[in-house]
C-alpha cells in the first residue's frame, strides 16, 4: 500500500493548479490517522465512480 505522501505524488504528478497544491498541502499536515480516514473516503468515491462507468450501470449490453 502507498503511504500518503507516495499517493499523492502520483495524484499531484501532472500539471496541477495552485488549488490543488495547496488542499495536498493542507491534507500533508494532517495527523497519520486523519489523512488515512480521507484518503479512504476518496478511494470510496473513486470506486463508485468507477462502478458507475460500466455499461451494466448505464443500461448498455
Amino acid at each position: 500500500m502507498l503511504t500518503s505522501t507516495e499517493w499523492l505524488s502520483r495524484i499531484t504528478r501532472r500539471g496541477t493548479s495552485n488549488r490543488c497544491r495547496k488542499c495536498t498541502s493542507v491534507f500533508l499536515k494532517l495527523p497519520a490517522p486523519q489523512r488515512k480516514i480521507i484518503r479512504e473516503v476518496i478511494l470510496a468515491f473513486a470506486k463508485v465512480h468507477a462502478d458507475l462507468d460500466t455499461p451494466e450501470a448505464r443500461g448498455k449490453d
